[in-house]
């Protein structure tokens, strides 16, 4: 709504939702151009990812503390 209201245009779509914890791109679609969701959905899309091996933290996750370190080559 803040999109509509913002542009005063009626029609506003968006491709999908970004998880919590992603960085990205919102495509946002205003107008006609609500009917390209559909087949924008549709195509090829690449992930990028930042994995750290060995590290323990509090909630088992990447937004927890770090409990402890290990080599994770063992």
């Amino acid at each position: 709504s803040l999109v509509r209201r913002l542009s005063g245009v009626r029609r506003v779509g968006h491709a999908g939702t970004l998880d919590p914890s992603a960085t990205g791109v919102l495509v946002v679609c205003l107008g006609q151009a609500t009917r390209l969701i559909e087949y924008m959905m549709e195509t090829t899309k690449v992930y990028r990812a930042e994995v750290r091996l060995g590290i323990t933290t509090d909630t088992l996750d990447a937004t927890g503390k770090p409990l402890c370190q290990a080599d994770p080559s063992n």
